[in-house]
């Protein structure tokens, strides 16, 4: 009976990671195709990494000063757009590629990683040569699922930012360092250095697992380990600035440029993230009610290095992400690495769980797989599918109606802007804080668009319908309204030129 009662359980819970799979198939299918360009946007602010991408391929600077024409900025650190722009130019030229299919290649990629990632943390879970106690297979690919292919990531995974592959290489970074620990430390260490050094070079932010292993090496008292690793890791961030030019300096610490917090987008962060990891959150309590009422079960999960390790990325997110979640622009991905964790901690405590066998663990482990299923069905009877459609669609009947107007355009829409929708010479695909340093009165090259505005550089401007008199503190008195908006934007024409 005890195995019938967790066979059914399992099962459920290996239907609610299916389910998972399936979405993200689903999703891909809408936004990744091989007969058309799909002109969507899946993820915050992804046009700033497009334009990144689309520079790389014609040998343009990543790095400029977004306060200079075209006020466009790289974010994020030099190995991302040197392996997703490498990959890219590649494909690109084999095939003989126009521009618009850069996004369908870099998503591409990004779902590769996601593919990697899961069977990474499958492999993490299932290492047979760890000391630790050997998750059940099904336990390992449903947790596995459920990070890389479930709802937080959701989109992220058929995206072009650095977020996912940055994950997989902390991954990488903590399955060497667990699989080599304790016996061969040094070895584990050395890997798991170059991996954490590959994630922080993808995305400046992300030294959360550096700081997790850094305590989990004090924690068991190696510290000839801790040195190595931070030797390595100081090494590798000292290297980077010091042979990194000035705009890439600039723009990896936002020098002179706005990084604004707040505390709704902090709540709201939160709250999607505990909303979209409802059945891990189950788990998890489940786990530490029935420790807390089971010291012998205790006493063996703290004792899993597992656990112990999750704890402490646990505390370094805490300690980190979670408060910098609070920055406008932020959104799930940084509570990524937290999920990551709160799986490894729960794939390293259930199996002792299963052993002793408790009353209500196999209703928490059924009831995590029901609402996991229950959540997707929902997302997909929302119409999430036609909605991207929609977004094509709309994007398509744009890029048409932009090509009928003189150049140059500006267009106050991220995706409209980007050089293959826009025939201008030059793309303004605006860096994401260009709003916030203008109303924090920073100098802009020319006083910024509103500048070009007033000085009648720009022959259209394609505005949202808020806008009829002023833009970015510039009059539209020399513009003409045109009666017929484009894809809901309304369209103005420099009088002289109309």
């Amino acid at each position: 009976m005890k195995n019938s009662k967790y066979s059914i359980s399992s099962l459920l819970f290996l239907l609610g990671a299916l389910s998972c799979l399936i979405l993200l198939i689903l999703r891909a299918t809408q936004v990744i195709s091989f007969q058309e360009v799909h002109h969507v946007v899946t993820s915050g602010y992804e046009e700033e990494s497009l334009y990144a991408m689309w520079k790389f391929l014609h040998g343009l600077p990543l790095y400029t000063d977004p306060h200079q024409i075209p006020f466009t900025a790289s974010y994020f650190n030099w190995f991302f757009y040197t392996i997703y722009g490498s990959i890219i130019k590649f494909v690109m030229s084999t095939f003989s590629l126009e521009d618009a299919w850069i996004p369908t290649v870099g998503r591409c990629i990004t779902l590769g990683v996601v593919l990697i990632g899961f069977l990474m943390n499958f492999r993490l879970f299932a290492n047979k040569d760890s000391d630790a106690v050997p998750t059940p297979t099904w336990l390992a690919v449903s947790l596995s699922a459920l990070l890389w292919f479930g709802p937080l990531i959701g989109f992220w995974a058929l995206t072009v930012r650095p977020d996912v592959v940055a994950l997989l290489f902390d991954v990488c970074g903590a399955y060497f360092l667990l699989r080599y620990f304790p016996k061969q430390l040094f070895v584990g260490v050395i890997f798991a250095a170059i991996w954490c050094y590959l994630s922080w070079s993808c995305k400046q932010v992300n030294i959360v697992m550096p700081v997790a292993i850094g305590l989990f090496l004090l924690i068991h008292k190696r510290w000839q380990a801790f040195i190595l690793f931070s030797m390595l890791m100081g090494a590798g961030f000292a290297t980077t600035l010091l042979l990194a030019d000035y705009n890439l300096i600039k723009t990896l610490l936002f020098i002179n440029t706005a990084v604004p917090l707040s505390f709704d987008v902090f709540t709201v962060n939160l709250i999607n993230f505990i909303k979209k990891t409802i059945p891990i959150w189950i788990l998890f309590f489940a786990i530490l009610g029935n420790a807390l009422t089971n010291s012998e079960v205790k006493q063996k999960i703290l004792h899993d290095k597992r656990v112990k390790f999750s704890l402490c990325g646990l505390f370094a997110w805490g300690l980190i992400l979670l408060p910098a979640s609070s920055k406008i622009g932020s959104a799930d991905n940084y509570h990524f690495i937290a999920l990551f964790f709160l799986i490894v901690a729960i794939g390293g405590s259930l199996p002792y769980l299963l052993a002793a066998n408790p009353k209500w663990l196999t209703g928490s482990i059924a009831l995590a797989g029901v609402l996991s299923t229950t959540a997707i069905i929902a997302v997909l009877a929302n119409g999430n599918l036609a909605n991207i459609q929609a977004q094509h669609d709309n994007n398509v009947a744009f890029k048409q109606c932009l090509h009928q107007f003189p150049q140059p355009i500006f267009v106050m829409n991220s995706y409209g802007s980007l050089p293959w929708m826009n025939p201008s010479p030059i793309s303004f695909v605006l860096a994401y804080n260009y709003w916030q340093d203008r109303s924090d009165n920073r100098p802009f090259e020319h006083n910024g668009i509103g500048g070009l505005i007033q000085q009648g550089y720009f022959q259209t401007l394609i505005l949202p319908s808020t806008y009829s008199k002023n833009f970015d503190g510039a009059t539209l008195s020399n513009y003409e309204y045109q009666t017929k908006d484009c894809a809901g934007y309304s369209v103005f024409i420099q009088k002289d030129k109309a």
